[in-house]
Protein backbone atom coordinates (compact mmCIF):
# COMPACT_ATOMS: atom_id res chain seq x y z
CA UNK A 1 0.00 0.00 0.00
CA UNK A 2 1.54 3.53 -0.80
CA UNK A 3 1.25 5.94 1.68
CA UNK A 4 0.35 9.77 0.78
CA UNK A 5 0.99 12.79 2.98
CA UNK A 6 -1.63 14.50 5.34
CA UNK A 7 -1.96 10.50 6.44
CA UNK A 8 -3.89 9.54 3.56
CA UNK A 9 -3.64 6.63 1.98
CA UNK A 10 -4.51 4.76 -1.31
CA UNK A 11 -6.41 1.66 -1.02
CA UNK A 12 -5.49 -1.68 -1.61
CA UNK A 13 -8.22 -3.44 -3.53
CA UNK A 14 -9.72 -6.60 -2.78
CA UNK A 15 -12.11 -8.78 -4.94
CA UNK A 16 -15.32 -10.23 -2.87
CA UNK A 17 -17.99 -8.43 -0.90
CA UNK A 18 -19.61 -7.99 2.90
CA UNK A 19 -19.07 -5.57 5.26
CA UNK A 20 -16.23 -4.42 6.59
CA UNK A 21 -14.48 -4.04 9.81
CA UNK A 22 -13.01 -1.28 12.12
CA UNK A 23 -10.09 -1.59 14.13
CA UNK A 24 -7.98 1.27 15.97
CA UNK A 25 -4.41 0.54 16.41
CA UNK A 26 -3.33 3.51 19.41
CA UNK A 27 0.20 2.76 18.70
CA UNK A 28 0.03 4.20 15.32
CA UNK A 29 -3.14 6.25 16.14
CA UNK A 30 -4.64 5.23 12.92
CA UNK A 31 -7.71 3.67 11.54
CA UNK A 32 -7.84 0.79 9.56
CA UNK A 33 -10.94 -0.51 7.75
CA UNK A 34 -11.69 -3.77 5.48
CA UNK A 35 -13.56 -5.43 3.46
CA UNK A 36 -14.00 -7.81 0.85
CA UNK A 37 -14.62 -5.00 -1.51
CA UNK A 38 -11.98 -2.57 -0.20
CA UNK A 39 -9.40 -1.59 2.08
CA UNK A 40 -7.79 2.05 3.24
CA UNK A 41 -6.19 3.23 6.06
CA UNK A 42 -6.30 6.68 7.53
CA UNK A 43 -5.88 9.01 10.73
CA UNK A 44 -9.24 10.72 10.84
CA UNK A 45 -8.24 13.25 13.26
CA UNK A 46 -5.30 14.15 10.97
CA UNK A 47 -7.37 14.83 7.78
CA UNK A 48 -11.18 14.51 7.38
CA UNK A 49 -10.79 13.50 3.42
CA UNK A 50 -9.86 9.76 2.62
CA UNK A 51 -8.90 8.87 -0.92
CA UNK A 52 -10.05 5.19 -1.62
CA UNK A 53 -10.17 3.09 -5.16
CA UNK A 54 -12.88 0.59 -5.78
CA UNK A 55 -12.34 -2.01 -8.61
CA UNK A 56 -15.69 -4.02 -8.32
CA UNK A 57 -19.38 -3.53 -8.92
CA UNK A 58 -22.41 -4.49 -7.20
CA UNK A 59 -23.57 -6.04 -10.39
CA UNK A 60 -21.59 -9.02 -11.92
CA UNK A 61 -22.90 -8.33 -15.17
CA UNK A 62 -20.56 -5.25 -15.05
CA UNK A 63 -16.89 -5.29 -14.97
CA UNK A 64 -14.98 -1.66 -13.88
CA UNK A 65 -11.98 -1.52 -16.95
CA UNK A 66 -9.42 0.43 -14.21
CA UNK A 67 -10.11 1.16 -10.54
CA UNK A 68 -11.58 4.39 -9.64
CA UNK A 69 -10.76 6.75 -7.52
CA UNK A 70 -13.15 7.58 -5.18
CA UNK A 71 -13.22 10.91 -2.27
CA UNK A 72 -14.87 10.33 1.48
CA UNK A 73 -15.73 13.42 3.00
CA UNK A 74 -18.51 13.63 6.25
CA UNK A 75 -20.81 15.90 6.97
CA UNK A 76 -23.41 15.99 9.89
CA UNK A 77 -25.54 13.22 8.58
CA UNK A 78 -22.75 10.59 7.49
CA UNK A 79 -20.48 9.79 4.80
CA UNK A 80 -20.67 11.18 1.13
CA UNK A 81 -18.31 8.92 -1.56
CA UNK A 82 -17.63 11.00 -4.49
CA UNK A 83 -16.79 9.94 -8.19
CA UNK A 84 -15.33 13.19 -9.58
CA UNK A 85 -14.87 11.17 -13.09
CA UNK A 86 -18.62 10.44 -13.37
CA UNK A 87 -20.15 13.46 -10.97
CA UNK A 88 -21.56 11.02 -9.01
CA UNK A 89 -22.24 10.79 -5.27
CA UNK A 90 -22.71 7.73 -2.79
CA UNK A 91 -24.41 8.40 1.29
CA UNK A 92 -24.13 6.34 4.03
CA UNK A 93 -24.46 6.82 7.67
CA UNK A 94 -20.65 4.71 7.33
CA UNK A 95 -18.28 4.42 5.02
CA UNK A 96 -19.34 1.28 3.96
CA UNK A 97 -22.50 2.18 3.60
CA UNK A 98 -21.59 5.54 1.50
CA UNK A 99 -18.93 3.49 -0.77
CA UNK A 100 -22.09 0.67 -1.76
CA UNK A 101 -24.32 3.41 -2.14
CA UNK A 102 -21.87 4.69 -4.91
CA UNK A 103 -20.75 1.18 -6.58
CA UNK A 104 -25.24 0.68 -6.94
CA UNK A 105 -25.02 4.18 -8.58
CA UNK A 106 -22.53 3.92 -10.56
CA UNK A 107 -24.59 0.42 -12.23
CA UNK A 108 -27.69 2.05 -12.23
CA UNK A 109 -26.13 4.83 -14.08
CA UNK A 110 -24.18 2.25 -16.61
CA UNK A 111 -27.64 1.27 -17.45
CA UNK A 112 -29.41 4.12 -17.93
CA UNK A 113 -26.90 5.38 -20.21
CA UNK A 114 -26.46 1.79 -22.16
CA UNK A 115 -28.42 2.48 -25.65
CA UNK A 116 -26.75 6.00 -25.46
CA UNK A 117 -29.90 7.08 -27.59
CA UNK A 118 -31.94 10.84 -27.60
CA UNK A 119 -29.55 11.53 -24.95
CA UNK A 120 -29.11 15.59 -24.08
CA UNK A 121 -25.45 16.72 -24.92
CA UNK A 122 -24.45 16.55 -21.34
CA UNK A 123 -25.15 12.67 -21.28
CA UNK A 124 -23.95 11.92 -24.40
CA UNK A 125 -20.13 13.02 -22.65
CA UNK A 126 -20.77 11.00 -19.54
CA UNK A 127 -22.30 8.27 -21.35
CA UNK A 128 -18.92 7.95 -23.26
CA UNK A 129 -17.01 8.28 -20.19
CA UNK A 130 -18.98 5.30 -18.16
CA UNK A 131 -18.59 3.07 -20.89
CA UNK A 132 -15.35 3.66 -20.96
CA UNK A 133 -14.90 2.49 -17.39
CA UNK A 134 -17.75 0.03 -17.38
CA UNK A 135 -17.82 -2.96 -19.43
CA UNK A 136 -20.00 -5.87 -19.58
CA UNK A 137 -18.59 -8.90 -18.03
Amino acid sequence: MERQRASVSMAAVCPGEGRGELRVLPSQGEVVWASGALMFSACPLVSPLLHIWIASLPDDRLRLMAPLSIEITRDQSGFIAECKKLDEFGYGSEVIDSVEDLRETICELFWELQDGRDLAPGLVSLSRTIHDLVRTA
